[in-house]
């Protein structure tokens, strides 16, 4: 039971916003393997670390007064290297000796059209098979493009967004309807938010701001005695045929959400008719992810086998493999619109309350193999001692947390386990056109799982987006009202509750302690994306330690009665 949870280490900063999560370029290349990069321009230090662990060596070219801020960059990341430029002059490297030259610099990659001399140094510092790829804006696109073709032959040409900053979306500029779709997803949240709380990222990444910037990726391979130079494969065709899925006549577009390096880039690929992602192929940033897309493709086999959903409403897996290290999935895609701009944001929402029949029904449908109520404890007890290392709690919360695992060995009934999703937040569910719920991104799935967690965490999600939609953000006080005080969504939850227990023949005395370890586990997952410092600032340490400061609160004595 819990085989995944229980095999993590739960470091506390392991998954810190913004490590690894930069140069997502370099996913828009044919190879993921390089042994030396040079940067003409100086990267982010996100796409610095993401390319000091792609390959062996980075040099970054800079002009002599831009090189002396970077020697924090050669301590701060193994293999980082600068070479200082002086302009107007030539690349100071040996011939042959780089796999990949990227221009990254805006005054670097405006001088491509002015001086075609750079194209030669970088054609020379180039190993025979080796990629070039370039950033251009509106100013430098077509003279740049020219000399570019002039120089290499045809490359590949990529429409990019936002309008600055790191690349989060890319297609082919000819495949029209992919960057159509990529431009009407670009806002996924409600606008008036989106300018209110980040109005410079609303206008980067606004459709029009993408249009008026121009911004274009090239790549093009130098040939060597096996290639021509032509435009090189991208690499969405590279791993979709391991699938043997058919790409004639696909489009593909790119997309590398998020900011964390656990999450993924992904690469969708259309219909024949160019409307919709059929299929999607996720990658991991980071090779100590692998095993959450290992686990996933895992989940949904499973799933199919069970007969549970159908292709409208869940992901079904076509292949699992591995590139340069890094793990790779692929399944079909699941349209739809993102939940939290189809739903009502109140305790009535029908597609609120679906996604709580759908979570109900899932657990009574996978409820099939009980353990004893001792074995549940021992893993409960040791996702406690876990959690007693990382956040030293205070003598009281350690008695209560050890009197909640107690009960639940003190059971004389049988402790079901189901198939939990173990990331049902509205961010993971979408609408598809015929109104029915889809689940997405089932990495931390567990087969064996907890029941009711699932319940607990999409019902605390949602609260926070039906208390936002009322003017509330602060995410305790929205549980505070939906939860431990009477509510509509109080009501939903402890319906909902009692279904489970019927359907999966739960004893009702374990609805307590469940939603207490809950928000234990959750802390411990949390604690990853938080540095050690700030540990007692998380969200899910401070909710369970309301909860169990106010376990007589009258939501909290409604569903605990239960067991009455």
């Amino acid at each position: 039971m819990l085989e995944g949870t229980l095999g993590t280490s739960f470091v506390p900063g392991s998954n810190l916003k913004g490590d690894l999560a930069g140069a997502n370029w370099w996913y828009l290349l044919p190879s993921l393997e390089a042994e030396r990069v040079v940067c003409l321009g100086v990267p982010s230090r996100a796409a610095l670390s993401t390319l000091s662990r792609a390959s062996k060596e980075v040099v970054v070219c800079a002009t002599t007064s831009r090189s002396r801020g970077l020697k924090k960059f050669e301590r701060a990341f193994p293999g980082i290297r600068v070479a200082r430029v002086a302009r107007g002059q030539g690349l100071p490297l040996p011939d042959g000796c780089a796999d990949v030259v990227a221009i990254v610099g805006r005054a670097w990659a405006r001088q491509i059209g002015r001086n075609p001399i750079l194209l030669d140094h970088v054609a020379r510092t180039l190993r025979p098979g080796g990629t070039v790829y370039v950033e251009l804006d509106r100013v430098a696109g077509s003279r740049g493009r020219r000399a570019i073709v002039e120089r290499f032959g045809q490359p590949l040409l990529l429409w990019l967004g936002p309008a600055t900053g790191e690349v989060r979306t890319a297609a082919p500029a000819d495949q029209l309807s992919a960057v159509s779709y990529l431009e009407h997803r670009w806002l996924r949240r409600p606008v008036s938010r989106q300018i209110l709380r980040h109005p410079g990222r609303f206008a980067k990444r606004h459709p029009l701001a993408v249009r008026l910037a121009g911004r274009r990726g090239i790549v093009v391979g130098v040939p060597s005695d096996r290639t021509t130079g032509q435009q090189p494969p991208p690499l969405p065709g590279a791993l979709a045929g391991r699938a043997e899925i058919g790409l004639d006549g696909r489009n593909w577009a790119f997309s590398a959400p998020g900011a964390y390096n656990s999450q993924k880039v992904l690469y969708l690929l259309f219909d024949r008719q160019g409307e919709r992602p059929e299929y999607v192929v996720k990658m991991t940033r980071d090779p100590a992810f692998n095993g959450r897309l290992e686990n996933e493709w895992r989940a949904l086999t499973l799933l199919a086998e069970q007969g549970i959903g159908d292709v409208e409403t869940l992901p079904r897996p076509t292949f699992l493999g591995r590139n340069a290290g890094l793990a790779v999935l692929g399944e079909t895609a699941v349209g739809g619109a993102p939940f939290l701009e189809r739903t009502e944001a109140t305790a009535q929402c029908p597609h609120a309350l679906d996604a709580v029949e759908w979570l109900v029904d899932l657990a009574g449908a996978t409820a099939g193999r009980p353990v004893g109520a001792a074995e549940a404890a021992a893993a409960l007890g040791m996702l406690r001692d876990r959690f007693h290392e990382l956040y030293t709690p205070d003598p009281g919360l350690r008695s209560f947390l050890g009197d909640q695992i107690d009960h639940v060995a003190a059971s004389a009934s049988e402790f079901p386990l189901v198939f939990q999703h173990g990331d049902p937040g509205c961010w993971n569910l979408v609408v598809t056109q015929s109104g029915r719920l889809g689940f997405l991104d089932w990495e931390a799935a567990e087969p064996n799982g907890m029941p009711l967690w699932d319940l607990f965490y999409f019902l605390r999600s949602y609260g926070v987006a039906v208390s936002r939609a009322a003017g509330t953000h602060d995410p305790t006080e929205s549980f505070v009202r939906h939860y431990l005080e009477e509510s509509d969504l109080g009501v939903i939850l402890v319906d909902a509750v009692r279904l489970v227990c019927e359907r999966t023949r739960l004893d009702p005395g374990l609805v307590e302690p469940l939603f207490y370890t809950c928000w234990m586990h959750r802390a411990l997952k949390e604690a990853t994306r938080l540095p050690p410092n700030r540990l007692e600032s998380g969200t899910y340490v401070r909710l369970l330690r309301l909860c169990a400061a106010r376990r007589d609160a009258p939501g909290l004595r409604r569903l605990f009665s239960l067991s009455l």
